[in-house]
């Protein structure tokens, strides 16, 4: 069993490689599946911070108009007007609300902002992000057929200034509202929940409940299909060609669920 002090072995010894100038490293899914474990268990060990600003979740309120951006430059001027969000938000950053297709037929849904979208003030522009794009171009899907967005508007506060953690459940909680009021703009025909955070805050919280034990399989939010799937953060820490194609699947479930066309090629990508 991983024990703490072991992963600070062995970030210093990635660090020793980087600095010996090694670029790229692999290791087996069981070591990183471990490792990871590991890291959750680390995480468990520490106590979830406390905002007393965020014990009573926003009330999102739209107007019954059907012009969907009017909608959401509604929900945004709400948002911006917010003082404990910009409270939460770093220096010198924004807040992410989604982007994309406001009539698009699938909505993917992450966890919160990392450094470079909270800087860009738009979700899955990291490195993640340009993973997803590669696999949604792969599979068909261009910025008119999705609309992405997030559970939390910000990057979760740490004590240092590089690196993510998950959101807190209080954090979550008081995003919700606004996640949910653009998934109730949009209106979609199925939604892509990317991970445990995405799928806890549309579904409710399981602890019991392992991403990899229900990635596939369809459940509902609010009377719309939804399918959990891997993070594409998960997907660069493995490196795995297996849980790219389970991946891809995930996505052409999607686009079957929301009756967009399947193409030959498609089905076959990372087998």
């Amino acid at each position: 069993m991983l024990k703490q002090s072991h992963i600070h072995l062995l970030i210093e010894h990635l660090r020793q490689l980087k600095r010996d100038g090694v670029t790229q490293v692999n290791y087996e899914d069981s070591s990183l599946d471990a490792l990871y474990e590991a890291a959750l268990r680390a995480h468990k060990t520490m106590p979830d911070p406390i905002f007393p600003d965020l014990v009573t979740p926003p009330q999102v309120g739209l107007p019954p108009v059907p012009d969907k951006a009017f909608l959401f430059n509604v929900l945004r001027a709400q948002i911006q007007t917010n003082q404990t969000i910009a409270k939460h938000v770093h220096p010198g950053c924004q807040f992410v609300l989604g982007r994309g297709n406001l009539n698009a037929p699938i909505c993917i849904v992450g966890e919160a902002p990392g450094s470079e979208e909270e800087k860009a003030g738009l979700p899955f522009v990291g490195p993640a992000g340009k993973l997803l794009t590669k696999f949604l171009s792969e599979v068909g899907l261009d910025d008119s057929y999705v609309f992405i967005t997030n559970i939390m508007l910000w990057r979760p506060e740490m004590e240092t200034t590089t690196g993510n953690r998950p959101p807190t459940t209080q954090e979550m909680n008081f995003c919700l509202p606004y996640c949910k009021a653009q998934l109730d703009i949009v209106k979609p025909a199925c939604i892509i929940a990317l991970g445990s955070t995405a799928v806890n805050g549309l579904l409710g919280v399981n602890k019991q409940r392992r991403i990899t034990q229900i990635r596939g399989t369809w459940d509902t939010y609010n009377n719309i299909p939804l399918i959990p799937t891997y993070h594409p953060s998960y997907l660069l820490r493995s490196g795995s060609k297996e849980l790219n194609h389970q991946f891809i699947t995930d996505l052409i479930s999607a686009k079957q669920k929301a009756r967009l066309p399947i193409h030959p090629h498609e089905t076959s990508l990372y087998t």
